[in-house]
């Protein structure tokens, strides 16, 4: 029987990966709830990767099928939530990529019905940003994946429906890595979530304690004094195409970082020096060249995007 379902989510390869599937699928999406005003949701579609694959733009994806986006009260003191769910006749819950957390009032309304995509695979990398979490910790091939999982008061703690591994060595670029996840959460989606819902499929309860939890600071994606070469080179590497690696200037001037350039011998006690395209820099025991995020960096960034999409598109799962 069909399902008529309510997402929150945010914008995202994953969430047009299962919104996509779970449309296929036959079920239908009653409205999506955001909660920001200023959401790229609630704007009309743009940009020219959602128009070389529409499938993977979740905003358009939702215009296509005229899913309306609602911009809501924040749900810990919305009251009224459960009464909207029933006004739309909606049967399922998702949270896909979304730092809400539900309250247990919306939880007892939807029962066992209410359920999450996490990017990880659990009971390892709970909360927020576990991808990033994981590969500062170099766990990215044992914890990555994607977890189906029933939403519970504790974050990232129901019971497993199922669960899809997807190592980060599989992948030829962080995105490439993001787009074979977004394919792993829509199979979850098309498949074991609905025969859970069916009863044919009985979620796991974690273990309680186990796993671990996970919030990256700011601090870890900083070169700098407090790391040494290896490090940084380890960051640059891993973790350059994610937009959130930086180094600090000269009064506190944060300046984003794309890559490693060279080791450029022992530290000289000198302050970094930014140029335009790199920064010169001190790390605990050596002196490097990294070199910054620019617009010619960001355009490489955005190829290997596209190379990413075309690359699970061609395998005919988008």
């Amino acid at each position: 029987m069909p399902h008529t379902a309510i997402l929150i989510a945010e914008k995202g390869w994953i969430p047009a990966g299962v919104a996509g599937a779970w449309l296929r699928a036959g079920n239908g999406i009653a409205e999506v709830w955001c909660f920001a005003a200023d959401s790229p949701l609630l704007r009309p579609p743009r940009g020219l990767i959602g128009r070389l694959f529409p499938r993977w733009d979740v905003v358009r994806l939702l215009a296509r099928h005229r899913v309306p986006v609602r911009l809501c009260p924040p749900l810990k003191g919305w009251h009224e939530a459960a009464a909207r769910a029933d006004a739309v006749q909606a049967d399922v819950l998702m949270t896909l990529m979304t730092h809400q957390i539900v309250p247990a009032p919306l939880l007892r309304h939807f029962g066992g019905r209410a359920v999450n995509l996490h990017p990880a695979l659990l009971p390892d990398y709970k909360g927020p940003s576990p991808r990033i979490g994981m590969l500062l910790d170099g766990q990215a091939d044992l914890a990555g994946g994607v977890t189906l999982h029933v939403l519970s008061p504790g974050i990232d703690e129901g019971p497993v429906i199922a669960s899809r591994p997807v190592p980060r060595s599989q992948a030829r670029s962080y995105h490439h890595w993001e787009a074979l996840q977004a394919v792993a959460a829509g199979e979850l989606a098309g498949g074991p979530l609905l025969d859970y819902l069916a009863g044919r499929l009985a979620a796991t309860p974690q273990v309680p304690g186990s796993g671990s939890y996970r919030r990256p600071t700011r601090a870890e994606l900083a070169i700098g004094p407090a790391v040494d070469a290896a490090r940084a080179r380890f960051l640059c590497e891993t973790l350059g195409d994610t937009g959130g690696l930086h180094c600090v200037g000269a009064g506190g001037t944060i300046v984003s970082l794309g890559g490693f350039s060279r080791h450029l011998g022992l530290p000289t006690g000198l302050p970094p020096r930014v140029g335009l395209r790199e920064v010169e820099l001190d790390v605990k025991d050596a002196r490097l060249r990294l070199r910054r995020r620019t617009p010619l960096s960001k355009a490489l960034v955005w190829a290997r995007k596209v190379e990413a999409l075309r690359s699970v598109s061609a395998r005919g799962t988008a």
